[in-house]
């Protein structure tokens, strides 16, 4: 999974061999890299929400893109992709609600 760049899936796969083999060698060298896996699981899931959110939006599902821009702002408040966000929120909430 890490070599075809599945941070998230490399990331359940390591918690899954750490829970299961928790004095292995290979829980130890993970142990190492778990921090990393975590920090590149959450940048793939912000960007495949960014391109979630982008995809909403040019098919003007202003409803939809809205609730993911928040879900996004909420899960991951420091990260750009919500600083990106929070400055288009006040012309997305318009569109939204003139959708209605």
């Amino acid at each position: 999974a890490v070599n075809q760049r599945e941070w998230n899936k490399a990331l359940v796969l390591a918690n899954d061999l750490l829970h299961r083999y928790p004095r292995s060698p290979e829980a130890d060298a993970l142990r190492q890299q778990l921090a990393t896996l975590t920090e590149n699981a959450e940048i793939q899931t912000r960007q495949q929400m960014e391109s979630e959110f982008r995809e909403q939006m040019k098919q003007r599902q202003f409803a939809s893109a809205l609730r993911l821009a928040n879900e996004l702002m909420e899960r991951y408040p420091k990260s750009p992709q919500a600083d990106v966000l929070r400055s288009q929120l006040p012309r997305l909430e318009k569109l939204a609600a003139e959708q209605k």
